[in-house]
């Protein structure tokens, strides 16, 4: 950008102009971590509006999450990690589905403390 700015104008030019592009730059990387924050934080704490956590008071961490299209559906997978059993997830199902707005499946993994589950979105 600055090369670009320097050929079309003369340097008394350029210097009136950078104070503005660097305040623009700053107020772009600003906004980007704003919402990676947000989004971050709404992500851990999906689970706290359900007080879903494990006995050591450990709420599951979300590892991944994947949009993918199967049988003209879309459908998200959340890959957790936490070490809720497997038969507590299926005893919450139905408040999981609340949580999520939409109907889900779980699926355990060869690893206990993973669980993938799958959003179908309709």
């Amino acid at each position: 950008i600055s090369s670009l700015i320097y050929l079309r104008f003369n340097s008394n030019q350029i210097y009136t102009i950078y104070p503005g592009l660097i305040f623009l730059s700053i107020l772009f990387l600003i906004g980007l971590g704003s919402k990676k924050i947000i989004w971050t934080r709404d992500k851990e704490n999906i689970f706290e509006k359900i007080n879903f956590k494990d006995k050591l008071g450990n709420y599951p961490k979300i590892l991944k999450k994947q949009k993918f299209k199967k049988d003209k559906k879309k459908r998200e997978m959340y890959v957790i990690k936490s070490l809720i059993p497997f038969s507590e997830w299926n005893s919450k199902k139905e408040v999981l589905e609340q949580l999520f707005n939409s109907k889900i499946g779980i699926r355990k993994t060869a690893d206990r403390q993973i669980i993938k589950l799958f959003k179908v979105r309709g």
